[in-house]
């Protein structure tokens, strides 16, 4: 959003195209990946543990670890559960941005709600 005053820019507003908008949209997406994984994470704790097929504890861990990091990040990379996109508008707007839908629609590969 661009505001002039006799054609003067305010300096507290971002000029499109500034980079701000992707910085937004990569940090709103990266922190909707991190909530999604630590929820897979506490609901992953509250499955029972089983010792069948001689896997140790430590590599099952790891692996499921890796897996519910992915699964998040592919959450949050296709829409996730919107919070990635609330958090843009409210940074946006406290950043004096404005993030348009083609920049939404291009941020998750064309799928957005």
């Amino acid at each position: 959003m661009l505001t002039a005053t006799n054609n003067v820019i305010s300096s507290n507003t971002k000029l499109p195209g500034s980079g701000e908008e992707e910085k937004i949209i990569k940090a709103s997406k990266e922190w909707e990946a991190y909530f999604v994984g630590y929820m897979l994470k506490e609901m992953r704790k509250t499955v029972p543990n089983s010792s069948e097929g001689g896997e140790s504890n430590y590599a099952k861990e790891t692996y499921n670890t890796m897996i519910d990091e992915q699964i998040a990040r592919n959450i949050a990379n296709n829409g996730g559960f919107g919070f990635a996109k609330m958090m843009m508008q409210n940074l946006a707007k406290q950043q004096n941005v404005s993030i348009n839908k083609e920049m939404l629609m291009k941020a998750y590969n064309g799928r957005m709600q």
